[in-house]
């Protein structure tokens, strides 16, 4: 196993929650994040927050191994399922297409699936500037990780959206749609992910843009070190994903070659 599949899996693992218990997680998780961290959404005395999206998304935890606690999450919206076609959360801003220089998303339901609520708690957080970004940086208040799982931290974002790419391929998209703040998209570019700004920038709790990638074109961008901490995440959620679909799972990276 490369340094950085070794690193990443020493102190962090993904678990797909296949159980309301662990859906439920990724929830509070959400709503220490997103309402009572950030403010960007109004509390609720549930201590979870949720919208009309999750009902038809596959959603994603990132444990901390050393501490054994679940400190971050993502979901998948899927635009379709067997009850039909469904909504997801940049379908506003994808169907404003006026500005040529952005246009060219009219992919039918069913092709795309987007990844959104990325959120990491506070303790794994840059404090300086933390109030405008869920996901990490590279220095921290409350938690003292040592040199190497700091190191480690850093890549807590690429964990969770390679896990996205696995949940994707699962349900064969062919295309991998964000809404993100441009520093993220320039985060993500450097590791290999690439992806199309398909919108202009748009306010939404800071500026935001709509970013599209093809599944197989950002897989084979990786580069070998990310494609071997994407194969690691694949093994780590591919039991519980095969188990709640009772149906075979692709292996991702061999099949987008």
């Amino acid at each position: 196993m490369g340094l950085l599949a070794d690193r990443f899996t020493k102190y962090f693992s993904l678990q797909f929650a296949h159980t309301e218990s662990l859906k439920e997680r990724a929830f509070e998780i959400r709503h220490q994040v997103y309402c009572e961290e950030l403010g960007w959404e109004p509390t609720n005395p549930t201590g979870k927050e949720m919208d009309p999206y999750d009902g038809h998304s596959l959603h994603c935890l990132l444990r901390h191994n050393p501490s054994d606690r679940f400190i971050g999450c993502i979901r998948l919206v899927n635009s379709i399922s067997v009850l039909g076609s469904h909504s997801v959360p940049s379908e506003f801003h994808l169907m404003d297409q006026e500005d040529p220089e952005y246009g060219g998303f009219n992919y039918p339901k069913g092709l795309y699936g987007e990844v959104s609520r990325l959120a990491i708690i506070a303790d794994f957080r840059r404090r300086q500037g933390e109030r405008g970004s869920p996901f990490p940086q590279a220095e921290f208040e409350e938690y003292k990780p040592c040199e190497e799982e700091r190191r480690s931290c850093s890549y807590m974002a690429f964990g969770l959206y390679l896990s996205g790419i696995v949940l994707s391929s699962f349900l064969k998209h062919q295309y991998f749609v964000a809404t993100m703040e441009p520093k993220l998209h320039v985060h993500l570019r450097r590791a290999g992910l690439r992806f199309r700004q398909v919108s202009p920038l748009f306010d939404f709790n800071g500026q935001r843009a709509v970013y599209c990638a093809d599944r197989i074109e950002l897989i084979n961008g990786l580069n070998e070190d990310m494609r071997e901490l994407l194969s690691v995440i694949q093994y780590q959620l591919k039991r519980d994903l095969v188990a709640d679909a009772q149906h075979s799972f692709p292996d991702v990276v061999k099949t987008m070659s």
